[in-house]
């Protein structure tokens, strides 16, 4: 799953991919509130920053003087998107994915070989603009898209 938001320091589109028990916590913490520090115990400090007030890593690190290892860096921005390859897969998914009625099977698009040619958070965001984060999970270490079952 991603979390967006719009940094308010910077204006830039920040993503945060967490995981399904990350998940849980989060919706959790978005129906019922509370401590986000009790709620949110599998975020690091950058991550449960970004779910209360939106600013980025970066806004971050120059806020707090603190530095996200790279180790704990689940984020990305819109900069991390090629746009020239997204371009491109939805030019040539829509030649062969969209039928007469002009719908675009985004279904079979993601799992298609032309998306291969995608990155990890590129297929994470096409899952999530298309609503499919609950029907397809992207293997971070292999970028392989598998459908949920």
């Amino acid at each position: 799953m991603l979390i967006n938001k719009i940094c308010p320091m910077c204006g830039k589109s920040a993503f945060l991919r967490i995981n399904s028990d990350q998940e849980k916590e989060f919706e959790k913490y978005a129906c019922y509130d509370g401590l986000i520090q009790e709620k949110l115990k599998s975020f690091n400090d950058f991550e449960r920053e970004f779910v209360k007030t939106g600013y980025c890593p970066e806004c971050q690190e120059d806020l707090f003087m603190k530095e996200l290892s790279r180790g704990e860096n689940h984020f990305f921005t819109q900069n991390d998107i090629r746009d020239d390859v997204v371009e491109k897969f939805i030019n040539d998914i829509a030649e062969v994915y969209v039928d007469e009625n002009r719908v675009l099977d985004c279904r079979k698009a993601i799992l298609s070989p032309i998306a291969e040619k995608l990155s990890v958070n590129e297929k994470l965001l096409y899952l999530y603009e298309f609503d499919l984060e609950n029907e397809f999970e992207v293997d971070l270490d292999t970028g392989k898209v598998t459908e949920i079952k």
